[in-house]
């Protein structure tokens, strides 16, 4: 039976580094990448005050600083912030009180996760609550926060 987003944030394992042995898209042999954890994401996004956004990219280097690390591994980075944000629905449900507000963190470009919980529609409405605009990107179809330069946290914050 599948493991829920609650079992895998858990259950996961401390950030350990790596040092890579060839060239990656994202960043070239020889240097270290921390793979983080669920647990690790979730430290990061609670520093994010209400009204305020962390991008991807920047949450990415803040968890590399931390770690003495030349890059976060964005693959799983990615994968750990989908399971931190389904485990905090799944503990708001259950009645957690505290959880983490996982619409504070966006994707690269400025842009609301479409796998977030909820969707796009979910992540809108919650960012909009805490008064953060929210509109189509220029030339396409997809949502943006539309004022991030003026409510992104500094990287500094997050460590």
């Amino acid at each position: 039976m599948a493991k829920s987003a609650l079992e895998k944030f858990r259950s996961s394992k401390d950030p350990y580094i790596i040092v890579l042995d060839k060239d990656m898209p994202w960043a070239t042999k020889g240097q270290k990448m921390v793979i983080s954890s669920p647990i690790e994401v979730d430290a990061m996004i609670r520093r994010v005050p209400k009204g305020k956004i962390v991008r991807f990219d920047d949450l990415r280097t803040a968890i590399a600083k931390k770690h003495k690390a030349h890059i976060t591994c964005p693959l799983t980075a990615g994968i750990f912030l989908n399971i931190a944000s389904a485990a905090a629905e799944e503990a708001k449900a259950a009645g957690e009180k505290k959880t983490l507000a996982w619409w504070r963190a966006l994707k690269s470009g400025d842009e609301l996760n479409p796998k977030a919980p909820g969707g796009e529609a979910a992540h809108r409405e919650r960012l909009e609550a805490e008064g953060v605009a929210v509109g189509p990107k220029p030339r396409g179809k997809k949502l943006i926060v539309t004022d991030a330069e003026k409510r992104a946290v500094a990287v500094s914050s997050l460590i």
